[in-house]
């Protein structure tokens, strides 16, 4: 209105040859128009930050009222609630994306998204790095360098199919069970893949099943052996008593009661040693330096060693590795991976015995290596099932417990081995377990 009033009332001045006056209305039409410029500039401006702080996201930005002028004030005050209900959005967003992180973090389960077009890995979970064992998978070509039939089983499998794929990781094999499915986003199509490892599921039902059968076992034999034991000693105790005499029928009937006592004393004996199989339930978890306790073991086998000349070597990287575990039970299975390969080396000639503990993202790895004999590939898979033994005077618990007490504390023992050349017991520890 200012506008159009001064520059009204200069043209009205200069018809009527008022033309100071009209100079002066001229000058005032430019300076209110030059004002309105400048109010649109301002509020150009305005917009143009309030877009650029959207573009970035910054929704922490803050537009002051206190200094604004009155005409400003209701376009701030709009680009500040739009600005605080972003900010709200994007942290209840976040807040769901930490809470789907955290969850898939905690599950044994891996899972794998990525790009069908580009194989742009967008995501994947710890559990999968462990499953198989790649620290970091920026594409799928990363897969297809060291595993290249995991890769072409991804690539392969199609939407709603279930797949059951062997890995081989280093020196250990792996089952893995694979599904797939997909879904699409605005300019891509992903797909999105769950690893399950099968074997962990194997061992562990293995395990529960001959903890079982374990437990009935030695409950039949000791409730039926230990009755025969007790009347054999009596009737030893009452014949001496009694009928002591010297004839031969005599003789060959004590040395039978004799003979039934030691051989019922013996399987109560050997029922006691596998019930002690099973009875290993619990774990009296502490972090352990890995360094100490081999420093114990150390200790304990040296001289049995030096005796018979064999090269031992300890080597832990770094220095102050620590496992979570109970120090007992994990002494017992380095004294028994040690002493089957003390078996292993008896016909070695130049013998060797290395322990090498290492650090690894996803945990540690505790690897007992020997140049011994070996074991033969068709009883490889048989060696962690309770009662199997090669040895004569074996037992077959040895190596059983030791795969009990790895599944205890949530991690595992693999063997490696080439028949005549060697063996290595590989113990998976887990971060956190």
């Amino acid at each position: 209105m200012l506008l159009v009033l001064a520059a009204g009332a200069g043209t009205w001045l200069f018809l009527h040859k008022h033309y100071l006056f009209s100079i002066l209305a001229f000058l005032l039409t430019l300076i209110i128009a030059y004002k309105i410029i400048f109010f649109y500039k301002k509020i150009d401006k305005e917009i143009a930050e309030f877009s650029e702080a959207i573009h970035y996201k910054d929704f922490t930005r803050y537009f002051n009222l206190s200094t604004t002028p009155p005409h400003l004030k209701p376009l701030r005050q709009s680009f500040n609630t739009i600005n605080h209900a972003f900010k709200e959005l994007s942290r209840e967003k976040e807040l769901h994306a930490q809470y789907l992180e955290k969850m898939l973090a905690l599950i044994n389960t891996g899972i794998l998204a990525y790009n069908t077009t580009t194989e742009e890995v967008q995501w994947m979970n710890e559990a999968l790095k462990k499953i198989v064992q790649i620290p970091y998978i920026k594409n799928l070509k990363g897969i297809s360098k060291r595993d290249p039939i995991l890769y072409d089983n991804i690539k392969s499998i199609l939407p709603g199919e279930t797949k059951l794929i062997e890995t081989k990781q280093q020196i250990t094999k792996t089952k893995i069970l694979l599904t797939a499915t997909t879904f699409k986003t605005a300019d891509s199509t992903q797909k999105l893949l769950v690893f399950q490892n099968i074997n962990q599921v194997v061992e562990e039902t293995e395990a529960k099943a001959w903890n079982s059968l374990l437990n009935v076992m030695t409950h039949e034999i000791m409730n039926s052996v230990a009755p025969i034991s007790s009347l054999a000693d009596t009737l030893l105790q009452n014949y001496h008593t009694h009928q002591p005499s010297n004839n031969e029928k005599d003789i060959d009937l004590v040395a039978g009661i004799e003979t039934i006592k030691r051989r019922s004393d013996g399987l109560l004996r050997f029922a006691q040693v596998y019930r002690n199989l099973s009875a290993i339930q619990q774990l009296k978890k502490a972090p352990i330096s890995v360094q100490r306790i081999l420093e114990h073991i150390d200790v304990l086998m040296r001289p049995t060693l030096h005796v018979k000349k064999i090269d031992w070597q300890i080597a832990v990287q770094p220095i102050d590795l620590m496992v979570l575990g109970d120090n007992d039970l994990l002494e017992q299975v380095f004294i028994n991976l040690i002493t089957n390969a003390l078996d292993a080396l008896k016909c070695t000639q130049e013998p060797i015995l290395h322990i090498k503990a290492e650090q690894h993202e996803g945990g540690a790895t505790i690897k007992v290596i020997d140049n011994g004999q070996g074991i033969e590939e068709e009883i490889k898979d048989k060696i962690f099932i309770p009662f199997f033994t090669t040895k004569k005077n074996g037992n077959g618990i040895g190596l059983s417990l030791c795969k009990q007490i790895m599944l205890l504390h949530k991690g595992d023992i693999q063997v490696h081995s080439i028949s005549g050349k060697g063996s290595i017991f590989t113990l998976y520890f887990n971060s956190g377990a």
